[in-house]
């Protein structure tokens, strides 16, 4: 049964059916990511303290860009791979045991880089112990295959675990986090969370999908390394202008500003990241169909095109009316700078939508990754100059405007990489 007479047609309806349900799989992993971080932060704000609160999300800035390295783009390189493999054990074997392998290569080396700052500079020294704590959680990352899950299209088994973890890391932090010194705890209890879960992921990926382990050469670790390698430039490039801003900040400004920024930028985020469930769904499926079936792909990116646009669109004018509101019920505070950083912020959800949706969906889908690179790198290299050059004198309210502009030029650049390869694009249909 198809979804439209004839030939005509954009999903049949077991595409649909899969669809919705690794959707609603996701959807519930992005309530216990994000939706339960909106009752903890707040909560965090007020018991710490906006300073002790910096602190924490100023080593959760730095340790990101280990996470970015032991990460290496594999979750979108390597779930593409797994989406195309999918069906033959053997072949997803060897992918799963090189990728493991590669981000416990990558481990080691974040681990050392990491030691060798903690110990050079006296910003990081002063605090090594969160700074250790914070990056424990990077073993739970590297042992749980997200990407595995996603190429499978098995998502439930992602939202089951984190889940899991979430809940119980939340409820102990408000059990345990009862005052300001009791900071050092949050990354304790995120990691110990990350660690455990992780290391059941990884037993259940082995006998769930019936593959195997095995030790993988050099060739097959530097084959993943260079298939990564544009999606790890282009990801580490947007960190540029996503985790450098609270860690740049920091460098700038009191902590207590940090912590104001970061709490609107968790807040913000926490309202596009309800959209991810539907982006991490639907690029396996469409590098699936891409590949396959290009016209069909290009049809169902324009739908969503429609449907995501309009539903974010409408989504960061509600943010732009009630960014007082919005401040005053989660931070508890009128505080000036919240409201209006997150005015500054509130179209932010709509311009990332679009941005993902040129990018992920259509560019890397499709294999563009020069491509999708380049419209990441370019910009992201401009938003460094801009932020030092206004950070240091308009510290939050220069840095929200800098990061706005970025993500604008983004979207820009990836239209019109877009229209340089349409040909490219719909050749064959």
């Amino acid at each position: 049964m198809r979804f439209a007479k004839k030939d005509n047609y954009i999903l049949e309806i077991s595409s649909i059916r899969k669809i919705i349900e690794n959707v609603l799989s996701l959807s519930i992993l992005q309530i216990f990511n994000y939706v339960l971080p909106l009752l903890t932060f707040p909560y965090l704000l007020r018991v710490l303290g906006p300073g002790n609160f910096g602190l924490v999300t100023f080593s959760q800035a730095l340790i990101q860009y280990f996470a970015l390295i032991t990460d290496y783009g594999f979750n979108l390189s390597a779930t593409r791979e797994v989406s195309i493999y999918r069906e033959d054990r053997r072949k997803l074997s060897a992918i799963f045991s090189s990728v493991f392998i590669t981000k416990i290569l990558l481990l080691v080396v974040s681990f050392f880089i990491l030691v060798i700052l903690l110990v050079s500079f006296e910003k990081f020294r002063d605090f090594w112990y969160i700074h250790l704590f914070t990056f424990c959680s990077l073993i739970g990352n590297v042992f749980f295959p997200v990407w595995l899950f996603q190429g499978l299209e098995s998502m439930k088994y992602i939202s089951i675990l984190n889940g899991i973890s979430k809940i119980v890391v939340t409820i102990f932090i408000f059990l345990l986090i009862r005052e300001s010194d009791d900071y050092y705890l949050v990354p304790l209890l995120n990691s110990l969370g990350n660690v455990l879960m992780g290391m059941i992921a990884w037993w259940i990926a082995l006998r769930k999908f019936h593959l195997f382990f095995t030790f993988p050469n050099k060739d097959a670790i530097k084959s993943h390394l260079i298939d990564g390698w544009y999606v790890f430039i282009s990801t580490f490039s947007t960190s540029l202008y996503t985790v450098s801003n609270t860690f740049l900040l920091g460098l700038f400004a009191s902590n207590t500003i940090v912590g104001y920024y970061s709490a609107v930028e968790k807040i913000v985020k926490s309202l596009y990241n309800l959209y991810m469930p539907v982006s991490q769904t639907l690029f396996p499926y469409i590098s699936h169909l891409a590949k396959r079936e290009k016209r069909k792909a290009l049809e169902f990116i324009k739908f969503s095109f429609f449907i995501l646009g309009l539903g974010s669109f409408l989504v960061s004018v509600g943010i732009c009316l009630f960014s007082k509101q919005i401040v005053k019920w989660l931070l508890g505070t009128e505080h000036l700078l919240p409201v209006d950083l997150l005015t500054i912020f509130s179209f932010l959800p709509f311009v990332l939508v679009l941005s993902n949706l040129l990018g992920t969906q259509t560019l890397l889908a499709f294999n563009f990754k020069k491509i999708f690179t380049m419209s990441i790198v370019i910009p992201s290299l401009l938003h460094i100059a801009l932020s030092i050059i206004f950070t240091p004198f308009y510290l939050a309210y220069g840095l929200a405007f800098v990061t706005m502009f970025t993500e604008i030029l983004i979207v820009i650049f990836r239209m019109v990489g877009i229209n340089r390869v349409k040909h490219d694009l719909f050749r064959g249909n």
